[in-house]
């Protein structure tokens, strides 16, 4: 998917200047680099949005020379965690205990202060409980689970893993193979709050499945890019996974793996590519060009 430049940059703009406050970055600093990154999007039409906002995103680790989202992600995923047990008795009481999750698990998504939601994970509950969604491949979704020998499942942000937490755990018990092994993929380094390898242990997931880095700067899973045990899960997996925007902005148009996307459509460029309604909540599954 290629970045919109009418509606990325003001987006990516408005990220940059709030993590710089996060660091205390000086009104001077911030105006230059404020300046930097605008002569960066001139001309920068055709990639896809990841891609467009790596420059910031290096030259904010630069500039900052530490994790200065540690604090906000290790409390995102602390107050998602007090909700799981909640989570889990509605998934298991529901009338249909796998839709009931998916839609959890896709609703995580609007855990992302860095994004374009100020969910509270109150509200998240709320949504999850009564919302449908806008594309629904569940059907096809549930019936290649069903048959996975290797899973790799896409984290997008912190907060929200613990809601994958139980998803990846209802996924085990109900719907994969027993012998099916399963990977979950994280950043390899501070990218807003997206999940971390220290986020997807402070959760659990580490007693579920193996946690793999991307190993890159970048804000969704460009596989190429990407570590060679990032790489080796995603080749050898049945099925993906795909959390979150950043992740359907750089694997929507691969055909190399089923892809399962699951996410919120937050932004103007995300709704209108999927063609639904800002906001709507999204199951869509990419297959195989052999086998579409």
């Amino acid at each position: 998917m290629k970045a919109d430049i009418r509606h990325c940059s003001i987006c990516m703009l408005n990220s940059m200047l709030m993590e710089m406050e996060l660091f205390h970055a000086s009104d001077d600093l911030q105006k230059k680099e404020f300046h930097d990154f605008m002569q960066i999007l001139t001309g920068q039409e055709g990639v896809t949005p990841v891609e467009l906002q790596d420059p910031y995103i290096r030259r904010l680790h630069e500039l900052a020379g530490y994790d200065f989202y540690q604090e906000q992600r290790e409390k995102d995923d602390r107050e998602m965690m007090k909700l799981t047990d909640q989570v889990e008795e509605i998934i298991l009481t529901s009338a249909d205990p796998f839709r009931t999750a998916l839609r959890f698990a896709i609703f995580g998504n609007l855990i992302d202060p860095a994004g374009q939601s100020d969910k509270t994970p109150a509200d998240v509950l709320q949504e999850a409980a009564r919302s449908e969604l806008a594309i629904d491949h569940s059907e096809q979704f549930l019936k290649r689970l069903r048959s996975a020998r290797s899973l790799l499942y896409i984290a997008d942000n912190a907060g929200e893993v613990a809601i994958d937490k139980v998803f990846v755990d209802f996924l085990k018990k109900n719907c994969l193979p027993k012998e099916c092994q399963v990977f979950f993929g994280v950043r390899g380094t501070q990218v807003h709050n997206d999940a971390r390898v220290s986020d997807a242990r402070l959760v659990g997931l580490d007693r579920l499945a193996r946690i793999v880095d991307s190993g890159s700067t970048y804000a969704g899973a460009i596989i190429e890019s990407s570590s060679q045990e990032y790489q080796d899960a995603y080749f050898q997996a049945d099925l993906i996974i795909s959390k979150g925007m950043g992740n359907y902005e750089v694997l929507e148009e691969r055909r190399d793996k089923p892809i399962c996307f699951l996410l919120v459509a937050k932004c103007i460029p995300i709704s209108s590519h999927l063609g639904v309604p800002r906001g709507m909540p999204v199951c869509k599954i990419n297959l195989p060009e052999e086998t579409d």
